[in-house]
């Protein structure tokens, strides 16, 4: 009796770890994609090239309030990346797709019946 119990602690925490490490890996990313594409502060000079140091001695945010509204967007695109990753997972769920397939069936057979006295008045 202990031993299955066991065993099956270990495969919830084997699929815990094994769903926490994909969605680290998703974030992980989406977040090297929202770094790509620019920073998230703006410069304070008017011309010169971006500083790309972290330390951010060249960049720098206008307040607490600047960066919390220029970063925002990016803090949803990323929600928005992890969202529709896991959508996109829950749609190729086998019981969404036996589901899928049993509508696409149904439909079909719908259709095949209908059809059956359709006239074609183009002869």
């Amino acid at each position: 009796m202990n031993k299955t119990r066991i065993k099956k602690a270990v495969n919830a925490d084997e699929v815990a770890s094994r769903r926490r490490q994909e969605f680290d890996e998703l974030v992980k990313a989406r977040t090297e994609k929202l770094l790509s594409d620019g920073p998230v502060c703006t410069t304070t000079s008017t011309s010169g090239p971006l500083s790309s140091s972290s330390s951010g001695g060249g960049s720098t945010c206008a307040g607490n309030s600047a960066r919390e509204s220029s970063s925002s967007p990016n803090y949803k695109k990323l929600i928005e990346a992890v969202l529709d990753a896991k959508k996109s997972a829950l749609l190729r769920s086998p019981s969404v797709m036996a589901y899928l397939e049993s509508q696409q069936r149904s439909l079909a057979e719908f259709k095949r019946r209908t059809e059956l006295f359709c006239v074609d008045g183009k002869k």
